[in-house]
């Protein structure tokens, strides 16, 4: 894309000269290329005219040498399996199904045990929230702000205006619950709801934070979001953490005991929407009008998560969300994690 001037230039000179229609605009450097283009090759998503036309851009790049691409060489074989017990959960398929290569780091070489602040403050929030709906806790802003106060572990969190910032979210977050979520007449009939089921070998594990009943015999399996981010309804109608919420309470005798699930959603604890926390919710599949069951449709999407696990097949995702991946000096995908030339 062209480049712009910076707004802050006017205020060391008063008038920008007129644009030379002589000058070329700027453009990415031969390596912003070179890494951008091979990004788009690997995009699934790119037309083939558009990949094609890449390809070519590729082969007349300055400085292109493809011998130092991370693609370029073998995987190797691995006599001794990388992973002996045979449990996961959504957090960890769903991290596969993003990126193996982040799985990989994460979960298999353990590279990135810190517990951040933000899976603190998720756990005080969760917390909170939990017992406020056991009627552990009161229905009330102050008695839940002294809680969470007495709660807050100060050594969890960067010092100064981050943990400032981070108690006043609590506060808003928790006014937001009671203003539209405590008192809106559901039903709660389960809490923290630990569930596991097979799926081939192997032993599937997870956790629903709230359990509400609906229409009789109906429930509603509510997810707390505590980050900035969230979905629109669209982009969750085929969201694996909901689908693996419904298929635990077939699998699960615990689960399937409290009654049928009718409705499972995201409640994103930061947001509001039109006068009530924003939420993504999606309402129990249908079988197909082939006949094929849904469970085993969601049980067929895990299983071929766990067999890309067990069969090692760690190479990086070109279409991952790699914004926030700690990974990037690491990983072949972006210029900090690639080889290092020798000469």
């Amino acid at each position: 894309s062209s480049a712009e001037p910076s707004r802050f230039l006017k205020l060391l000179v008063p008038a920008l000269p007129e644009q030379n229609a002589d000058v070329p605009e700027l453009v990415n450097s031969a390596r912003e290329a070179e890494i951008s283009w091979r990004r788009r090759v690997a995009y699934g998503a790119a037309s083939p005219a558009e990949r094609l036309a890449v390809v070519w851009g590729l082969t007349r790049l300055p400085e292109a040498d493809p011998r130092r691409w991370w693609w370029g060489r073998r995987w190797t074989h691995n006599d001794t399996p990388a992973l002996i017990e045979k449990k996961t959960s959504y957090s960890r398929f769903a991290t596969y199904e993003d990126c193996p290569l982040k799985y990989l780091m994460g979960q298999v070489l353990g590279l990135d045990p810190v517990q951040t602040y933000q899976m603190a403050y998720g756990s005080l929030v969760h917390g909170l929230l939990e017992d406020l709906e056991k009627g552990e806790l009161p229905r009330d802003l102050d008695a839940l702000l002294a809680e969470a106060e007495r709660r807050w572990r100060p050594e969890a969190y960067p010092p100064g205006a981050v943990s400032a910032w981070l108690r006043r979210d609590v506060r808003a977050i928790l006014e937001r619950y009671l203003k539209f979520e405590a008192n809106n007449g559901h039903t709660t009939i389960a809490v923290e709801s630990w569930f596991e089921f097979d799926i081939g070998d192997w032993l599937v594990r997870g956790k629903i934070d709230r359990i509400d009943q609906v229409h009789g015999n109906g429930l509603r399996l509510c997810d707390y979001k505590t980050s900035n981010s969230y979905k629109f309804e669209s982009a969750v109608k085929d969201d694996l953490q909901l689908m693996t919420y419904f298929l635990a309470c077939m699998r699960s005798d615990e689960l399937r005991a409290l009654g049928t699930p009718k409705i499972a959603e995201l409640i994103y604890l930061r947001h509001e929407k039109e006068g009530s926390i924003r939420r993504a919710a999606i309402n129990r599949p249908k079988d197909a009008e082939d006949g094929t069951r849904w469970d085993d449709v969601v049980e067929g999407r895990i299983a071929e998560l766990i067999r890309g696990i067990e069969e090692e097949d760690f190479a990086p995702n070109p279409d991952a969300e790699c914004r926030f991946c700690s990974f990037k000096p690491l990983c072949p995908m972006w210029p900090q994690g690639e080889e290092l030339r020798v000469s």
